[in-house]
């Protein structure tokens, strides 16, 4: 039975659980959230975060959509909102990757009667794959733009796919304000108004009045990130008056009084390596008047996603503080997914850390207060350093405080 791997402290026995399984099936049971000896096993939808069935996860498993697409779909459709970019450039790519955009093959599957021919080329069947990949417009704009782009007009991936790799390549190359990012939008934006030109004005606009549009919306786009209202550096520094934030500012209160804020600060953060599972948590002490931070603690353990490491490396910070004595907290994390998955909303939380989640609010409300804010990553870099190196070599250590 599951509960004879499971330690009389409540966590995995892992020598037993190695030498009972491979070592692949092995890494993967001790990845996992160790379950609750003291609730009665359950069935859970796998395919949906809450472990409840939706129509709409129904929908997708059956239409081959899998939980992995969903994540990487999720992923990316942050990421474009979060680049900087022009505004209605984001909504054109959230309808790209979403299949929402109005081409003749969408509206053919809606139930739509349309000649579902490209206007430009006559071939049929004008998709996105077609209008922004194997037109023969298409071809020649990217052959001319100023990018390296590998059309692959074979069709052995699908567009989408297509797109979610170059946009990767170029963010993590160059991060959000990326260049090779705003000439490939625009001329995926330029190539779509050259169509819409076509199909409702009559207008021909040629591969040269295309790039043409694209340097305009270029301009456009550099205007934009010019006149943006400046995004200040966030001081490290934190106090009672710095924490004064605006509505949507993302922080939860666990503690038994909600009513400020602690002085002592406390960063936490998590390092991750997908292939491997392996995990590394670290968390450090931040002086604000000295802007000097001390190192807490780390560990290394295994972990079965990103959210579940965030709310390990969570819990075992609040561990520390109280073997430390200390009794009022202020804890700094990048991870809006825990922060949202911890608030008293009527939100599901995620099924993979219901028990780890339950942990962080029962040792949170020992103290007199506890406040779990979200911060930028810039804020947590010395606790991320912790994290890789524990991860990195597999080590775990415990500093007191002096």
């Amino acid at each position: 039975m599951v509960k004879d791997f499971i330690t009389p402290e409540g966590i995995w026995d892992s020598r037993l659980i190695r030498e009972r399984f491979e070592w692949k099936d092995a890494t993967a049971i001790l990845s996992l959230e160790t379950p609750s000896l003291h609730h009665d096993d359950h069935k859970y939808w796998k395919f949906h975060p809450t472990g409840k069935f939706t129509i709409k996860s129904g929908y997708a498993f059956l239409s081959g959509f899998t939980q992995e697409s969903q994540h990487q779909l999720g992923t990316l459709s942050k990421l474009i909102w979060k680049l900087k970019i022009l505004p209605k450039w984001r909504v054109f790519l959230w309808k790209l990757i979403h299949k929402a955009l109005a081409t003749k093959d969408n509206l053919a599957h809606r139930g739509m009667v349309v000649n579902n021919e490209c206007d430009y080329c006559g071939a049929t069947g004008e998709s996105t794959q077609h209008i922004f990949r194997t037109c023969s417009l298409a071809k020649l704009v990217w052959k001319l733009s100023s990018l390296t782009i590998f059309l692959d007009t074979n069709g052995t991936i699908s567009f989408e796919e297509w797109f979610q790799r170059y946009i990767l390549l170029f963010h993590s190359e160059d991060g959000k304000d990326s260049q090779r990012i705003d000439i490939f939008v625009a001329v995926l934006w330029s190539l779509w108004l050259a169509r819409n030109a076509r199909n409702y004005k009559n207008e021909e606009i040629h591969a040269r009045g295309i790039l043409f549009g694209v340097s305009q919306e270029l301009h456009k786009c550099n205007i934009f990130k010019n006149n943006r209202p400046g995004v200040e550096n966030i001081d490290a520094s934190l106090n009672s008056q710095h924490l004064v934030q605006p509505p949507g500012f993302l922080h939860v209160q666990l503690g038994k009084e909600q009513s400020f804020y602690p002085n002592f600060v406390l960063q936490v953060d998590g390092s991750w390596d997908k292939n491997t599972r392996k995990a590394g948590a670290g968390w450090a002490i931040f002086n604000p008047t000295t802007k000097e931070t001390t190192d807490g603690g780390g560990s290394y353990d295994l972990a079965h996603t990103p959210l579940q490491l965030e709310a390990h490396a969570c819990l075992k910070s609040i561990l520390w503080c109280k073997n430390q004595g200390l009794d009022e907290i202020l804890i700094l994390t990048d991870s809006a997914n825990l922060l949202s998955n911890l608030e008293f909303t009527t939100k599901e939380p995620h099924i993979t850390i219901l028990r780890t989640l339950a942990q962080i609010k029962e040792a949170a409300s020992n103290f007199k207060a506890c406040v779990i804010i979200k911060a930028d990553r810039q804020q947590v870099r010395r606790t991320h350093i912790i994290a890789n190196n524990c991860r990195r070599y597999g080590i775990s250590f415990s500093s007191n405080i002096v």
